[in-house]
């Protein structure tokens, strides 16, 4: 199976990556390889964080939106992009509950909300079929 895993903590994908054995698995640390790889892979499973450390940033002393899980949603359902199964892991429950409206029913049918869902991989992979 495909699979990306979107995490700023680099010890998180460690975890994961025991958990998924013989699975193939592509792992983002920021909102711009997320996108990377999604414009480049079509994927079955992923599973995505929500605050990436990407905090707000300015440009010209204009105050930009962070890049963060939320924002990534938005850019999966604007571009049409499918996956069978989400798993959002975040503890952050609004940015959690936030990705999951924007994704149920636009980028799949099938989104678990489950903080530390990467400890248990898995079953969300198994159960997502």
């Amino acid at each position: 199976m495909k699979i990306l895993f979107l995490d700023d903590q680099v010890s998180r994908f460690e975890t994961f990556q025991k958990e998924v054995k013989g699975h193939d698995v592509d792992f983002a640390e920021t909102y711009d390889e997320a996108v990377y790889f999604t414009k480049k892979y079509d994927y079955d499973v992923m599973f995505l964080d929500h605050d990436l450390n990407e905090n707000d940033y300015q440009v010209e002393g204009v105050l930009q939106e962070s890049k963060n899980g939320s924002k990534f949603a938005m850019f999966l359902a604007e571009n049409g992009i499918k996956c069978r199964t989400v798993v959002l892991h975040s503890l952050n429950e609004y940015g959690r509950l936030n990705m999951l409206s924007i994704l149920k029913g636009r980028v799949t049918d099938t989104v678990f909300n489950a903080p530390f869902g990467w400890q248990d991989a898995e079953r969300y992979i198994e159960n997502g079929k």
